[in-house]
């Protein structure tokens, strides 16, 4: 229940502040040629221009309820009913967690109302302090909407990105930072995996890394594998992404995993060589399920996987306060194991566009700024190696 607090008067008309979950706001009800519009700002010089603008016929913020004009929150709805069905699925929750978490902040206006000035107070207000890639989704959607409301005439005016210098300021501090990518060696890893991994899930959890780590799998596509993708061809053992592991609600509210064909991108369904010994690992396990055409790893789900994880890099951590710092173990992430296969294949000589394709990325900047951890040592290290191999390669 919002409380409502007098606040002050202005040309004969009473003006409260109101408290939110969104901070102050000052609220005045206004009556012009016999209709009754409300009107909210966030300080009192800005409540008292609207006032003015009012009493003068110019008009800021109109009674929704008397007005013909869309709200945002109307045009919104009809935006995921025309999306619904033609954007994977994880994009569409995606749209419906954003706009529930920031992009609600337009709930209150007309979409005539919306304008360039208006997003970047709310880049400013509602997004400063957020994590650059938070910011990026958020815009992201935000700008995709405003695209399907000008196509369907919700506005009349297309805003762009240009238009908001906010956003442009941000996106231009963000360029210059660079991601931080972990990753391990072979041989971190196996020692890693020795030391930690096999008592988790009866070996399944250890198997689990081992396909993000050995094959650039994510832990969803490793957990959703079933025996009928481990095949062999005459260049030697491959695996077949087609499904994936994913958390969904059932009808009493509770979460439950599902096997979904719909994979994160349209690149994702893609086959990856792997050497004999993941492969054989893969059969064996296969073999020892009922249903051969059934899932590999049968103990494990998403939410154990978590939790595996999360009690693993407890005792790494504890662990490591006890040792030398060169005897230490990485603490990483499971996507970081399989940003370690990409960075293996990028440093053996695997150009770009085919590390895209083996790691089912749409774009391949997201393959060569996210996924790929190239020192200066091991660019020279390359360098050094072709100037050797094209000297050797001369005729004398």
């Amino acid at each position: 229940m919002k409380e409502k607090i007098k606040a002050f008067r202005y040309h004969g008309r009473q003006v409260s502040l109101v408290r939110g979950k969104r901070g102050d706001r000052y609220r005045a009800s206004v009556w012009h040629d016999g209709r009754n519009y409300i009107l909210t700002g966030r300080t009192k010089d800005e409540i008292k221009q609207l006032i003015d603008d009012c009493e003068k016929g110019s008009l800021a913020r109109q009674q929704k309820s008397s007005d013909d004009k869309m709200t945002v929150k109307e045009a919104w709805k009809q935006f995921l009913a025309a999306r619904r069905g033609k954007v994977q699925e994880n994009t569409y929750r995606k749209y419906v967690q954003v706009y529930n978490s920031h992009l609600c902040y337009f709930d209150r206006y007309d979409m005539d109302d919306i304008t360039a000035d208006m997003i970047d107070s709310f880049v400013t207000d509602e997004l400063s302090g957020l994590k650059r890639w938070t910011i990026e989704t958020h815009m992201r959607v935000l700008f995709a909407f405003l695209r399907w409301c000008y196509d369907n005439g919700k506005i009349s005016r297309l805003i762009v990105k240009s238009d908001i210098p906010a956003l442009w300021q941000a996106k231009s501090i963000t360029s210059q930072q660079t991601t931080t990518i972990h990753t391990m060696t072979i041989d971190e890893y196996e020692r890693y995996k020795k030391t930690y991994l096999y008592n988790r899930a009866g070996g399944d959890f250890a198997l689990a890394c081992d396909l993000c780590f050995y094959a650039g799998l994510r832990i969803s596509e490793a957990i959703g594998l079933r025996g009928v993708d481990v095949a062999i061809t005459d260049g030697g053992y491959i695996i077949t992404v087609r499904q994936k592991a994913a958390i969904t609600l059932d009808d009493n509210g509770r979460k439950k995993q599902i096997f979904s064909e719909i994979l994160k991108s349209k690149n994702s369904r893609r086959t990856i060589p792997i050497d004999d010994g993941l492969a054989g690992k893969l059969l064996r396990r296969s073999e020892q399920n009922e249903n051969k055409e059934g899932r590999i790893l049968t103990r494990l789900n998403i939410c154990t996987v978590t939790s595996h994880h999360s009690v693993i890099n407890s005792r790494v951590k504890r662990d490591n306060e006890k040792k030398d710092e060169k005897d230490r173990i990485k603490i990483i992430t499971l996507h970081e194991l399989r940003k370690s296969y990409l960075t293996r294949c990028a440093l053996s000589g695997m150009d770009v566009y085919t590390l895209q394709t083996i790691a089912g990325h749409d774009s391949i900047e997201t393959t060569r700024k996210h996924y790929i951890n190239i020192t200066d040592n091991d660019a020279a290290e390359r360098a050094r190696r072709i100037m050797i191999t094209g000297k050797k390669g001369e005729k004398r």
